[in-house]
């Protein structure tokens, strides 16, 4: 509930203190019409939901490695009253994969529930320090780059009911660190230090009315930088929000709704707006149109140095987005196919002339984007001898993106995918094995396209699991940017195990599947993990949990 986008460089959005053994789910929410969100998410929404404890236990992960790579997590829960805590330690550190690539994180936190008849409480704090080399990360004329983040996240959230009111209030606090080096082993020839602090405080109230449900909030946010490089800076945004959903007809559905918000000084409204059509209890037809901006990164405005030279002159991005689609959701499946159009202007971009001149943050202009979105999943429970298919997952996306034409070097505007198809499935083999393999097709716009394979297993023994991970199957070589080649074939081996903790079911389509309820799942073969570990367990039909 708290955005964790960093005001120094997009760069950072995901340093988040937040192990992956204590996510739940990942939600990804497409389209224009966030609403609360959508003025600032230019293309969607991607929310981290962290597991609530259910059981008191101490569950272990160890896993080791190519590349020298170990990975180690603890995880402690237990109840006290009517509150349950967790607390999580994680240690991860390799030697790299090519030069220069070597990493140590470490990060720990804590998360407590609480509930009473009419009220629900959510704390969540934690810590992460990592340090890595970055061999051309940021510019391939400086390969022995290197660099140290670390920061803290405080979130608390409470739901109070009020006989028909309903409100939620969330604070939230980021602080982020960075120390980097142009060249490694040479500090004093490039080095600079930033400290990036976030403050934000919201609050909501829904109301059930004669129209439908109405909703409206308020949100201050402020960011604070201090830099060697850029200096202190400072950004106050404030924002009032609104949504009306209602339901003027038999099957029809209107969500309405907008932001007002004021940055830097200056008040804008982003409206949007999507209307939806149930033909059946399964077949729903939904449209709609937003706009949305983005301000620039303090790095974009003021970073300078031997390779990237920021512009303090740039406008925000601004875009509206529009959307027709067709969704159908069952107990066993779930398909949606989306046309979409996007009207982006302001484009930020990175650009240079030639190979030897440095980075320039610009405005170069418009990108108007035209596409299609298909996704299908499909719980199946095939069975042929000693294998048995449970899920199939699909997705398929086609851009086609009309740009200025540019008579220069784009860093980042011109590397998105033209095309990308995802096939997921989830099998057991025999009575215990489970295998996941995920299948991508990716056509990038200025380069050659690739397939890439990941495959996982897992094996389910008394008190744990042992599992394997092996990524890019194939050993393919590609670049996501000039001078950042991704890693081959990489094979990682852990056991997950606890030392004590109750045992929960798990029903699969009628299979009963032990499970533990304090770790990751260990007999589910969904993968989900989803509270109720159901494959047909979907969200609100913003997204599919996969």
């Amino acid at each position: 509930g708290i955005a964790v986008n960093d005001p120094q460089t997009g760069h950072f959005n995901l340093n988040i203190p937040v192990s992956l053994n204590a996510i739940e789910r990942i939600e990804i929410t497409r389209g224009p019409t966030l609403h609360f969100d959508g003025s600032r998410a230019m293309a969607g929404a991607i929310h981290i939901i962290t597991r609530p404890s259910e059981k008191p236990g101490l569950t272990l992960d160890l896993a080791g490695g190519q590349h020298q790579l170990f990975n180690g997590t603890a995880e402690a829960a237990f109840t006290t009253g009517s509150a349950s805590h967790t607390f999580t330690f994680q240690r991860m550190t390799s030697r790299g994969y090519r030069n220069n690539t070597d990493f140590e994180t470490t990060l720990v936190h804590y998360q407590m529930d609480f509930s009473t008849a009419s009220a629900q409480f959510h704390l969540f704090t934690g810590y992460f320090h990592k340090a890595f080399g970055a061999n051309a990360f940021y510019s391939e004329r400086f390969p022995l780059q290197w660099e140290a983040n670390q920061g803290g996240l405080f979130t608390f959230e409470s739901r109070i009911r009020f006989s028909r009111l309903q409100c939620l209030s969330r604070t939230g606090f980021r602080i982020h660190g960075d120390r980097f080096l142009l060249i490694r082993d040479n500090p004093a020839f490039y080095e600079n230090r930033h400290t990036a602090r976030t403050l934000t405080l919201n609050a909501q109230c829904r109301y059930p009315t004669r129209l439908g449900i109405s909703v409206f909030g308020v949100e201050w946010s402020r960011d604070a930088l201090t830099s060697t490089l850029f200096g202190n800076h400072r950004r106050t945004t404030r924002s009032l929000f609104f949504l009306q959903a209602a339901e003027p007809l038999p099957h029809v559905q209107i969500n309405a709704g907008g932001t007002l918000r004021n940055d830097e000084g200056t008040w804008r409204f982003w409206p949007s707006i999507d209307i939806g059509y149930d033909f059946s209890a399964s077949w729903h037809l939904f449209s709609a149109i937003g706009w949305s901006f983005r301000l620039p990164s303090l790095t974009e405005r003021y970073y300078q140095s031997p390779a990237n030279v920021g512009n303090p002159h740039l406008s925000p991005e601004k875009a509206w987005t529009a959307e027709l689609g067709l969704r159908h959701a069952s107990v066993r499946e779930l398909f949606q196919l989306s046309l979409f159009y996007r009207d982006h202007r302001n484009v930020i971009d990175w650009i240079r002339s030639n190979p030897t001149e440095p980075w320039h943050a610009v405005n170069f202009g418009r990108i108007r984007t035209s596409g299609v979105h298909l996704d299908l999943t499909r719980t199946i429970n095939a069975r042929w001898a000693f294998l048995t298919l449970h899920q199939v997952a699909i997705g398929y996306s086609l851009l086609h993106a009309v740009r200025e034409d540019l008579n220069y070097d784009s860093k980042y505007a011109f590397a998105l995918l033209d095309q990308q198809f995802v096939a997921n499935t989830t099998f057991l083999i025999g009575s215990s094995l489970t295998a996941n393999i995920n299948v991508r097709y990716e056509q990038p716009h200025a380069a050659a396209s690739r397939w890439l394979i990941d495959m996982h297993l897992q094996f389910p023994v008394s008190g744990g699991e042992f599992y394997l991970d092996i990524l890019n199957l194939t050993d393919r070589r590609y670049e996501t940017f000039p001078g950042v080649i991704m890693p081959g074939r990489w094979v990682i081996a852990g056991f997950r195990f606890s030392i004590f903790s109750a045992a929960s079911v798990c029903h699969l389509n009628g299979h009963s599947l032990r499970w533990n309820s304090s770790s990751k799942q260990s007999g589910c073969p969904n993968h989900a993990e989803s509270v109720a570990c159901s494959p047909g367990h979907h969200n609100d039909g913003t997204g599919i949990l996969k």
